[in-house]
């Protein structure tokens, strides 16, 4: 047997539980409100939840490893799972599910009555969303596949609205089978179309959600909107600000591939709309919860344990993780990851540690409000050594300013320690050499080492050198530059396609020139452009530039003969084909021999070569896009623009060209 509560027998069950009422009747189940008295521990009212349909000795064990699943559970808005039985029932065998009772009204009922603010809906929704994340995050994952307004509990507490998510029965994979259910588990107009033929991923209950959400935005009923079994949802939206409702679509996208593929991509979205109200979620989600970095310190450990390849491994967890690195001090612990699991090794101690914590926006103003005030604490010491010692009330006064800058010092060290204590052990590093790691003097990166790494307040840029034709030293950025960091540059995003971590695009050629100028400026690089009266003239200079298309070619074969940049599936390295209705946050297909990302699709990119002939005018775009054929995604097509031409599908990345 598996389990530690199935070992004990019905009879024990039967007399420790006494049915109270029925709380709920559907076609697979009728649940009851009991009162359990186990032998050791107080009465306690819980759920007991029968299944009408019978099931054979010989798939009882399969049920049982199912039944220690639901048994690893454990958050606060779920019903404790509390134990099974099997009864006997007119010559057939019924499972009894039991489970802990939580006070509160569906959200089915409720919606009847009750009139939510747009706020509190979506404090309502952003929580349902965060109980699918903790189950995406468990290992394996654990697909509900029956989100729907009865199965949601609602109880008003403190002023505050808390949902809790019930009913995970149709969770099991075994129960399925057992009691004869057929493979489209669910409720019809809240399954995504590729659970209702039996192929349910993590994105069905995302789309399960969606419906939810559109019920309680417009006070809809799926079943009320069901053309055959799909959901007609659309029309019904007049009322919702345009930013929900394309909120809606990424959610409601019949298409698996392109449909948002995670809760925590789902709530990354919803919390960059302009209705949504931060300040007042928060209000709504414990201290534990909301360490997600905790959580994701965990899910790597589940992951880098599976002794899978540790590329793949990053590759994983930043696709759960990735899109929130740089909005929070996990971004630390994601250049730790990354380094760790790419097993690169291009900075000492002393680098790797001052850059985690410039990484991070906390990190960066608290390492410099620690500098400033160090370097304060010094002055006054040295101003009150020169001061004449009968000038004694101006000594007592600056040893007050000294003692007051060194209770500063002391207070910002432990915050300091606070935001680096989880980088730390990954590195096997104490925590007591922090202090004298960040102020070390910093090293040339070892000659052997192909890297540079230009490091800003929130973002650091990978260049990898690539052999050149001319007798320069030639980088080129291992990503497409990010929307993220083309917003701290030039202080706007022009994407249609909105995300932190996705390439910026609709962007021109005039626009990535004045970027690289730019930034150029911000590292303290001499500018590699001099734009005057309209024309703009490359200068032999340090800072970044746009690549030379001989350069791009030569680092997207990467010492390859494959027709895409590192391999000779287009699919395996890059958007393409019109496989995804939009770009895709960078560097999530794989590299190509250097490292090097998304040479292959996702968006064209503009170099800096300009058209010879009238047939030719323009500025040179390489690698195609997720919108073009594969014959405009080899290594070798090209295509000319005009400099001032901007699309969505259209971005690109930086290099360096250094004399030697």
């Amino acid at each position: 047997m598996y389990g530690k509560i199935q070992e004990r027998n019905t009879a024990k069950w039967t007399q420790e539980i006494e049915k109270i009422r029925v709380l709920g009747e559907g076609a697979s189940a009728v649940s009851y409100l009991c009162m359990w008295t186990p032998k050791s521990g107080e009465k306690k009212q819980v759920v007991v939840k029968q299944y009408k349909h019978a099931f054979t000795q010989s798939i009882s064990n399969p049920l049982w490893r199912e039944m220690d699943v639901l048994e690893s559970i454990q958050h606060e808005r779920i019903p404790d799972y509390i134990g099974h039985y099997v009864i006997e029932q007119d010559g057939r065998r019924l499972l009894c599910l039991v489970v802990e009772y939580i006070e509160g009204t569906s959200l089915a009922t409720l919606m009847k009555t009750c009139r939510w603010t747009l706020h509190e809906s979506l404090q309502i929704i952003h929580q349902l969303l965060r109980i699918v994340v903790y189950l995406q995050s468990l290992q394996p994952s654990i697909l509900h596949r029956d989100i729907k307004p009865s199965n949601i509990l609602v109880s008003h507490q403190n002023g505050n609205w808390m949902v809790y998510l019930i009913d995970f029965g149709t969770a099991i994979d075994a129960i399925h089978r057992t009691l004869g259910a057929t493979h489209n588990v669910g409720t019809v107009g809240y399954m995504a179309p590729e659970q209702i033929v039996g192929n349910p991923e993590e994105a069905s209950d995302v789309y399960s959600v969606g419906v939810v959400a559109w019920e309680l935005l417009t006070r809809q009923r799926a079943k009320d909107n069901l053309v055959g079994m799909s959901l007609e949802w659309h029309e019904k939206t007049s009322g919702l600000p345009q930013s929900i409702v394309v909120w809606l679509e990424e959610l409601l996208d019949e298409m698996v591939d392109t449909r948002v593929q995670s809760a925590l991509e789902a709530i990354d979205s919803l919390e960059r709309i302009p209705e949504f109200d931060d300040e007042q979620i928060t209000t709504l989600i414990s201290k534990d919860t909301r360490d997600w970095k905790c959580e994701a310190v965990r899910r790597w450990l589940v992951i880098a344990g599976q002794e899978i390849d540790p590329r793949q491994a990053a590759c994983q967890w930043l696709k759960e993780f990735g899109d929130r690195c740089n909005e929070g001090e996990l971004v630390g612990l994601y250049h730790v990851l990354h380094r760790v699991s790419l097993k690169l090794s291009s900075f000492r101690i002393v680098e790797y540690i001052q850059d985690l914590v410039r990484a991070t926006p906390n990190g960066s103003l608290l390492l410099s409000d620690w500098k400033e005030s160090v370097q304060t604490t010094q002055q006054l010491q040295t101003r009150a050594q020169t001061l004449p010692k009968w000038r004694m009330l101006e000594i007592a006064k600056v040893n007050t300013e000294i003692r007051y800058t060194r209770e500063c010092t002391k207070a910002l060290q432990e915050r300091l320690l606070n935001a680096t204590q989880v980088w730390m052990k990954y590195i096997n590093a104490d925590s007591k050499d922090l202090f004298r790691l960040l102020d070390a003097p910093r090293k040339l990166l070892r000659p052997e080492v192909n890297e540079q790494y230009i490091h800003m307040r929130e973002h650091s840029i990978g260049m990898v050198q690539i052999p050149s034709l001319s007798t320069d030293i030639v980088f080129i950025s291992k990503l497409l530059v990010t929307q993220e960091l083309f917003e701290v540059v030039m202080g706007y995003n022009p994407s249609t396609h909105e995300g932190a971590l996705y390439p910026v695009e609709t962007v021109s050629w005039w626009d990535a020139v004045i970027f690289c100028n730019r930034l150029s400026e911000r590292c303290g690089l001499i500018p590699a452009y001099r734009i005057l009266d309209g024309q703009v003239e490359e200068m032999s200079a340090d800072g970044f530039r746009l690549p030379l298309w001989r350069d791009w070619k030569m680092a997207a074969r990467s010492q390859r003969m494959h027709r895409f940049s590192g391999a000779e599936d287009a699919d395996l390295v890059g958007w393409v084909n019109k496989s995804v209705r939009s770009t895709k946050r960078v560097a999530q297909k794989e590299a190509n021999n250097w490292d090097i990302y998304d040479m292959t699709g996702n968006v064209a990119e503009w170099c800096w070569d300009e058209g010879t002939d009238t047939r030719t005018n323009g500025r040179l775009t390489a690698g195609g896009s997720f919108r073009d054929s594969l014959e405009w995604v080899r290594i070798d097509a090209y295509n000319f623009e005009d400099p001032h031409f901007s699309s969505l599908d259209l971005g690109f990345r930086i290099s360096r060209r250094l004399e030697q």
